[in-house]
């Protein structure tokens, strides 16, 4: 089965719902909560899939999920950070999502002549539905990363049309984008809100 790496707030806590870390949590950070739900609900399943079909996937899946997880991170010490961006523990957390990206990137790069290049390419492109962290104006790289998202994912759906675990993976990766997409347009519209643990949707924006 896939890594229990995913699920940042029963990380965190190291304990059930009850406990008074995950009520503060709940309460008081809602962009990370929905962050963690697409994380458990999106990323969980694609990342099984990728592990069935094994090899170069395989290992490509997991170097989503690490990026993902930073992400994750990132979300959770931004919200808890009583200082701006340059506050210390926030650029250490996006110095690591900097470089889970690299390695997502360029772990392509590398693999670029093998029967699952065009896979790879799908799940690198990807990485740049979490690469908006530091950027005053998200939705804007969002919409960017669509339309090299879509061309990669729809090539290698017609390419494998008769390879059922290939369907099962681009309609998963499909989900994820959107979601990931929909998740900053929910919270993140004018970019991380630091030291917003009570914050709502930074521009009160609608679903994708």
């Amino acid at each position: 089965s896939a890594q229990s790496t995913w699920g940042s707030l029963s990380r965190m806590s190291g304990s059930s719902s009850s406990s008074s870390e995950d009520t503060s949590l709940l309460e008081f950070s809602p962009f990370v909560i929905d962050f963690d739900e697409i994380l458990k609900d999106c990323l969980k399943p694609l990342v099984e899939t990728t592990i069935g079909m094994g090899g170069l996937v395989k290992a490509h899946g997991f170097l989503l999920q690490k990026a993902c997880i930073c992400l994750s991170k990132y979300l959770i010490t931004v919200a808890d950070s009583d200082a701006d961006l340059q506050h210390p523990a926030v650029v250490l957390v996006h110095r690591a999502l900097v470089k889970a990206l690299k390695d997502l990137s360029e772990f392509r790069a590398v693999k670029d002549h093998t029967r699952w290049a065009s896979h790879l390419a799908a799940l690198a492109e990807v990485g740049q539905f979490l690469s908006w962290a530091q950027d005053p104006n998200p939705m804007a790289r969002i919409q960017t990363a669509f339309s090299s998202f879509n061309m990669y994912s729809r090539y290698v759906k017609r390419m494998f049309a008769a390879e059922p675990r290939t369907a099962t993976f681009v309609k998963q990766l499909d989900t994820l984008a959107k979601e990931l997409a929909a998740h900053v347009r929910r919270w993140h519209l004018n970019g991380t809100d630091v030291g917003s643990k009570t914050a709502h949707a930074v521009a009160g924006g609608t679903p994708l």
